[in-house]
């Protein structure tokens, strides 16, 4: 937010009478919430992928649990379905970002017919 506050978008809102509230709802914390966005799908994925550390050390049984079970045991089907699901997963986190991330900027939305 700070990078933006000297932007002339922001100078130009307040000449042309926007109000403070309106400035700062709409011209500064929108494009501000992207890069910020972005990182807590990054941090999302880095807990899926901390889930086997916690789950070892704690004993808690779960999905990583028996990922690490498969694994050990050299299941390859189990393996497969494990690796499915966890892209599966990051997938999704991935795409609800984007759609985020498209929301807030209409400068990055696919265009029909382009």
């Amino acid at each position: 937010m700070v990078e933006i506050v000297n932007a002339d978008y922001i100078a130009f809102a307040e000449v042309a009478g926007v109000s403070r509230r309106k400035l700062i709802m709409k011209h500064l914390m929108k494009p501000s919430f992207i890069p910020s966005l972005t990182v807590y799908g990054l941090q999302v994925a880095s807990l899926l992928g901390n889930a086997f550390i916690i789950e070892n050390i704690f004993r808690i049984n779960g999905f990583s649990q028996y990922a690490l079970n498969v694994i050990l045991n050299k299941d390859p089907y189990g393996i497969v379905a494990v690796t499915v699901i966890f892209g599966i997963m990051f997938s999704v986190i991935n795409t609800l970002v984007d759609i985020g991330v498209a929301m807030l900027d209409p400068r990055i939305r696919l265009r029909g017919g382009e």
